[in-house]
């Protein structure tokens, strides 16, 4: 809720369980509407509503016990499954190519697996060492001491683009693999952005 000069814009996200109970409910048809048509993003679709009196205070009562009633806190529908970590600490659900269908993700033997990473060292080792991921590796304390792992091209390009695979690898290690995606589900990335949170 932001309060303005002589009204308070009220702000809600609501995913699909609470949007169908609202399409179900007994609010008022233009906020039905506004919710159909507001774009869907990964927290749900957003809604905002401006509040000069109290003839709204109703609606938005019933918003409130429906976001609380029918939301989780946190995205159940997301498949926690480790076969959206690649073998190098990238999170496939975020990637275009894995959402159209055209590219598997590194695990498996398909060959719509691994698309445009043929020539990765990576998955071979993880791989031959029968590990789901860098993070499982007890051979060096950090990857960034793997040669395999950390070649000159592969950090000059996270230079660039300001993005680092490690942490990523980091974060699987520290607060493992089902934190990880929730968290890269949540901000929609790849791999972890440099100078971000």
């Amino acid at each position: 809720m932001a309060p303005r000069d002589k009204y308070f814009r009220v702000s809600f996200a609501f995913g699909q369980k609470a949007t169908d109970k609202i399409l179900e409910s007994e609010i008022s048809p233009e906020i039905k509407k506004e919710l159909e048509q507001a774009k869907k993003y990964a927290e749900g679709r957003g809604l905002q509503i401006i509040v000069k009196d109290d003839s709204i205070l109703y609606d938005i009562e019933q918003l409130i016990d429906i976001k609380l009633n029918n939301e989780p806190m946190e995205n159940t529908d997301l498949q926690l499954d480790n076969k959206l970590i690649s073998y190098c600490g990238f999170y496939c659900g975020a990637c275009s190519q894995f959402e159209k269908g055209q590219c598997l993700g590194c695990k498996g033997d398909n060959p719509k697996c691994a698309v445009g990473y043929k020539a990765c060292k990576v998955r071979p080792c993880c791989i031959g060492k029968g590990i789901s991921s860098c993070a499982e590796c007890n051979e060096y304390s950090s990857v960034k001491d793997c040669k395999i792992y950390n070649p000159f091209m592969i950090r000059f390009g996270q230079f660039v683009t300001r993005t680092n695979r490690r942490k990523g690898i980091e974060m699987i290690k520290e607060k493992g693999e089902n934190e990880f995606i929730k968290y890269m589900d949540v901000k929609k990335w790849v791999t972890i952005k440099t100078g971000k949170q």
